[in-house]
């Protein structure tokens, strides 16, 4: 699987709170979303205002968390490359 194949998976996982951890049943609940996805289509709606938020959190979280990963990668290279 490529890197960014991969992370659009993580990115998804962290958009709709998935955490199903070992479990593959696990995780988002099948139709979560369809009230506020489809059968609302006004684009200033209360709903879609939920989605948005939705995805600006899930987004800010996997990029703090992809961020932490590539933080800590870097220093244990750097802790390496110093003894």
């Amino acid at each position: 699987m490529t890197l960014q194949l991969h992370d659009s998976w993580e990115l998804l996982i962290c958009i709709v709170s998935e955490d199903g951890g070992d479990n593959p049943f696990g995780g988002a609940h099948e139709r979560l979303f369809v009230r506020d996805y489809i059968l609302n289509t006004a684009v200033d709606g209360q709903e879609a205002g939920r989605i948005r938020k939705r995805v600006e959190k899930g987004s800010r979280r996997f990029l703090e968390k992809q961020y932490v990963m590539n933080l800590r990668r870097l220093l244990g290279l750097e802790a390496d490359q110093s003894n």
